[in-house]
């Protein structure tokens, strides 16, 4: 008599838990788990984008987080080949005509193809970070060491006390050189034929230079600050 009572009780508990199973097969959650994407980016640096998993870095919108992680990492791969003098500061290869980081966060490298072809410098990108380094190689007409001597030229002069400099002060507005254009930006105020011809005269000519309206305001020294830390 028990055993029968005790099989009646196990069948009525049967019956739902066999309804609820079907139930969930036919009617699973709607917004399931994801399956987990097997290799996350853990360090961009360490190999190029094209060989990440594109799912997370496309999904998570951080492809240019990566490309700009990985960019500073070759950045400051390449500046650590260069020697430095007593002060710490970088002594720049003739064949180097500075560096940035586009808008893609893609580490850009301007050469001075007088100096060393692209085909030469893409020898030496692969050498250091392998066939798929990414690293976007610009032709240049000047190195980093011509562009900053040049500043250096017109730095000092702006600060000689000379009688003349005092109307360059008056239109002056900032420079800097500008390693997306391989070339030295001053801004000056008002921009015209007269203003250049005055800087040309009292300050420096050189065909590194290019002028920009800079604002109505007081002077200010603008650097180019998508370029990487020198």
């Amino acid at each position: 008599m028990k055993k029968k009572i005790l099989l009646a009780l196990l069948l009525m508990l049967a019956i739902p838990l066999s309804i609820y199973a079907v139930i969930a097969i036919e009617h699973p959650a709607e917004h399931p788990i994801e399956h987990p994407i097997e290799n996350p980016i853990e360090n961009p640096t360490e190999k190029p984008i094209n060989e990440t998993d594109g799912m997370f870095v496309y999904y998570f919108g951080y492809e240019r987080m990566a490309n700009t992680d990985r960019a500073n990492f070759y950045g400051d791969s390449i500046l650590s080949t260069f020697s430095a003098d007593r002060m710490g500061r970088f002594i720049y290869p003739d064949f180097f005509g500075g560096d940035l980081i586009n808008d893609d966060g893609h580490l850009v490298v301007n050469i001075v193809t007088s100096v060393m072809s692209l085909n030469e410098a893409d020898d030496m990108m692969q050498d250091m970070f392998g066939e798929e380094h990414g690293v976007i190689l610009q032709p240049a007409d000047f190195s980093l060491n011509e562009l900053n001597e040049v500043l250096g030229v017109i730095n000092r002069a702006l600060h000689s006390g000379r009688d003349e400099i005092q109307y360059v002060m008056e239109v002056f507005r900032g420079c800097g050189v500008w390693n997306s254009i391989n070339r030295l930006k001053v801004k000056l105020y008002p921009l015209n034929d007269e203003t250049i011809a005055l800087f040309r005269d009292i300050v420096v000519d050189s065909h590194m230079l290019i002028f920009e309206e800079g604002h109505n305001g007081n002077l200010s020294r603008e650097r180019d600050f998508t370029t990487l830390p020198h």
